[in-house]
């Protein structure tokens, strides 16, 4: 990567080759780098990541997802949905979905009208068109989302977390960005340019853009501590490092005070790979850490760390002398 690509805020889209070409051209477009592939530890090197549409979402969301959702939202890092990736985000924070009728068609995409409030109003006006090719759509809605935008008949057409930096619309902006605009229609490039400002965008002007969650950090000791689950996808030793050093390092970049390493303790209940080798490295990096098992109000060092982040006596294995997890401290 060189010269001004070095510059442009580089978003995780899985797929192969060849897919999702509409998603590519509006991203790259608005002024994105795409990482299109499948290999989820690139993704833990991009600024953003986007969910596309696709098939039904019947049950729980498939590992792979839930993998990727996991590691942007530990790292608050921006998160677009688009169409079944907005379904995508409702389930995955607890939302129910529904099957629906009105929304497709046989061939092609339904154009519609929509009302919108907040930060979709700001981009798209009040009121404006948009497309839809859908058959299910957000039932009951995850309790940290916000409508923000609604067709006639009451389904939700748009969503924001009320703390992350999280966007998902149920239409698709793509379809509507640069030369498959269409007149009377909403813009879909102005909505990826904007949401692209959380990612790295328009470096220079934040002031410009609208922002889809509260940003404001207040003090660095009352912020939420960072869990990361090194189990996830059943890595070896490697890999489960080179994740710990990247999010190690997004955390400190975002000022977090403490993170907790869930990395198991081994089939025997002794050991393990994953946790002997995160703690060799955490003394390697001279990190500060605490071994779960002496996570315990009775451990002086661990109600030092306490007063320093309050929010570990909030912890649930406070007492628990859980082996399979580690805490490090950030702060000092």
């Amino acid at each position: 990567m060189e010269g001004g690509n070095a510059m442009k805020p580089a978003v995780f889209l899985y797929g192969v080759p060849g897919q999702y070409g509409n998603y590519a051209a509006a991203l790259e477009a608005a002024g994105a780098r795409v990482v299109l592939c499948r290999d989820l530890y690139r993704s833990l090197d991009c600024d953003g990541l986007l969910l596309p549409g696709g098939g039904d979402i019947r049950g729980p969301l498939p590992g792979t997802e839930t993998f990727l959702v996991d590691s942007f939202v530990r790292s608050r890092r921006p998160i677009l949905g688009i169409c079944r990736g907005m379904q995508a985000l409702n389930v995955y924070w607890g939302g129910t979905l529904r099957d629906i009728s009105g929304h497709q068609l046989p061939r092609g995409d339904m154009v519609h009208p929509t009302r919108a409030e907040g930060i979709m109003a700001q981009l798209l006006g009040e009121h404006s068109a948009v497309t839809s090719c859908h058959h299910q759509a957000a039932d009951r809605l995850a309790e940290p989302l916000r409508p923000v935008q609604w067709a006639e008949d009451g389904v939700t057409e748009a969503v924001v977390h009320q703390e992350l930096p999280v966007l998902g619309v149920q239409w698709h902006p793509e379809r509507l960005a640069g030369p498959l605009s269409l007149s009377g229609a909403a813009d879909g490039g102005c909505l990826f340019t904007a949401w692209l400002a959380l990612a790295g965008g328009r470096p220079g002007r934040p002031g410009d853009l609208p922002l889809f969650c509260d940003t404001d950090e207040g003090d660095a000791m009352s912020k939420p501590i960072r869990e990361l689950n090194l189990e996830l996808g059943r890595p070896d030793a490697a890999e489960a490092l080179r994740r710990l050093a990247a999010e190690v390092e997004a955390a400190r970049h975002l000022g977090t005070p403490a993170m907790k390493l869930i990395h198991g303790y081994g089939s025997s209940g002794r050991g393990g790979r994953l946790r002997t080798a995160c703690r060799t490295w955490l003394r390697q990096q001279e990190l500060c850490f605490l071994p779960g098992e002496e996570f315990t109000i009775f451990n002086e060092e661990a109600r030092r760390w306490m007063a320093v982040c309050p929010r570990l006596r909030q912890d649930r294995d406070l007492d628990a002398e859980n082996r399979g997890v580690t805490f490090v401290l950030l702060k000092k």
